[in-house]
């Protein structure tokens, strides 16, 4: 859920006005920063993985298992939601096709969890294997954000042209994220050492710092760091494992002192896909409320100043939009297109 916050957080930010060059400068790093919020969702599905390190089950037997919990909703929800597709009367079959490849906006993420659902079947179990692909895997991931930077324009064939317009919907250019979850959930202390904290803390500062201020530097092309495609900045991968690492000994911290917060983590967790399939919705619906209204809550204005909207937008967002993830939840179906279990909770 906590990932889920910062994707929430990319599409409200999107609202704030940016007309001079601060305002410019607190959007841009908001939505960086935010954007973490996805290759941390790769982390952490690697991570429960990796925890799953005592059981061995067939590859087919893992799929049928995830199905219901990925397959469904990609499908239904594409389907569904797809913009590009709901405004035709009668979609072509070539529409359908599009919006199943690629998905609709911000749901290119079910392609992702589609395709690294079905690596994670074949994903070896030994502790020494994960460990050797996640150093293997995140190398050849920085190694090929890199050379999409660096490679000049006129040496892209229309192949590479077009993969490079689309992947940030690639696994290749995710799987070192992905295979690094893996292999730290097979050895993840719960009550790291002062030393390994300051290490991981500082390291987190660092890659953010250099998330945000690098491409300002001339160190990465940012045309194309634009858009979603800005996801695929190589610093993304230790900053969103560095995040993780804080986020769950944090919480692990305050759940141990705190029960009912970690008796209610469970159900936020069923939740949270259901939330993002969702959240763009109440987003549309109440963001121009705030574009209308007197200073300070009206959202278009320039940054810093429309912060305060910025926050209440977003907390309506949230709120509504897990209100009705948990009203669409009531049914079999509902839970179905939202990920999780089919069998209504008690």
């Amino acid at each position: 859920m906590i990932a889920l916050a910062g994707v929430v957080l990319t599409h409200v930010i999107a609202w704030a006005g940016r007309d001079t060059a601060e305002a410019d400068v607190w959007g841009r790093t908001i939505e960086l920063l935010a954007r973490s919020g996805v290759p941390c969702f790769l982390v952490l599905n690697g991570i429960l993985l990796g925890m799953n390190r005592g059981t061995r089950q067939q590859p087919m037997e893992y799929l049928r298992r995830r199905w219901l919990r990925v397959g469904a909703p990609w499908l239904v929800g594409l389907l569904w939601i797809s913009d590009g597709i709901k405004g035709l009367a009668a979609p072509e079959p070539g529409d359908v096709l599009a919006a199943l490849s690629f998905g609709p906006g911000y749901l290119y993420f079910l392609l992702l969890v589609v395709q690294f659902t079905a690596l994670g079947a074949f994903w070896p179990a030994e502790r020494g294997r994960r460990i050797m692909l996640a150093v293997l895997l995140a190398g050849a991931q920085l190694a090929i954000n890199q050379a999409r930077l660096f490679a000049p324009v006129d040496a892209l064939g229309t192949l590479l042209e077009g993969i490079d317009l689309r992947a940030y919907e690639l696994a290749p250019y995710w799987v070192g994220t992905f295979a690094v979850g893996v292999a730290i959930g097979g050895c993840l202390p719960r009550r790291p050492s002062p030393r390994l904290t300051l290490a991981v803390l500082f390291l987190c500062g660092l890659s953010g710092l250099g998330l945000v201020y690098a491409p300002e530097l001339g160190w990465w092309n940012t045309d194309r760091l634009d858009g979603a495609r800005s996801l695929l900045h190589p610093l993304y991968l230790p900053f969103a494992v560095t995040e993780v690492l804080l986020l769950y000994w944090g919480a692990t911290a305050v759940a141990g002192h705190w029960g009912a917060l970690a008796a209610a983590a469970p159900a936020l967790g069923e939740a949270s896909f259901g939330v993002y399939l969702v959240q763009q919705y109440p987003l549309e619906l109440i963001g121009p409320l705030f574009q209308t209204a007197d200073a300070p809550w009206r959202v278009s204005d320039s940054l810093p100043e429309a912060l305060p909207a910025v926050l209440c937008l977003y907390a309506f967002t949230l709120s509504i939009s897990f209100v009705a993830t948990c009203a669409l939840r009531r049914t079999a179906f509902g839970r179905l297109i939202s990920g999780g279990s089919t069998r209504r909770s008690a």
